[in-house]
């Protein structure tokens, strides 16, 4: 039995995963200052001095900002559960290494970057 510390992950990214994902974002980001500021940047309304306004923007805003989500959820979901299962399928690969060997991925990175300060070092020499 390996002392090494393992990350827990799922086997499968379901689409169940990519819906709890949009939910809790679209939860998390709906009447957030974020949002908010974002639909503000792109000037297609202004911001009122009149506080009857206000609301009337405020209503304009929800709408678009709750209707956009709508039309990309689809797309996030599949996104989610197609990276995530890149991601996690590749990180469980490198988990499966014996002996703290690292993955062919992570030890070219690492090389690479080796050799990058080596010949920033030999130029400047």
């Amino acid at each position: 039995m390996s002392d090494t510390p393992r990350l827990v992950i799922v086997d499968v990214v379901t689409r169940e995963h990519g819906e709890k994902f949009a939910e809790a974002w679209r939860e998390l980001s709906m009447g957030s200052e974020p949002m908010l500021e974002t639909f503000q940047e792109t000037g297609v309304a202004v911001w009122p001095d009149d506080p009857d306004l206000q609301g009337l923007f405020m209503e304009i805003q929800d709408e678009v900002t709750e209707r956009v989500f709508d039309a990309i959820r689809y797309a996030a979901v599949k996104a989610f559960v197609r990276i995530a299962s890149e991601v996690l399928a590749r990180e469980r690969g490198n988990q499966s290494l014996a002996n703290g060997r690292q993955s062919p991925r992570r030890a070219a990175r690492k090389k690479a970057k080796t050799k990058d300060s080596n010949a920033h070092s030999f130029a400047f020499a």
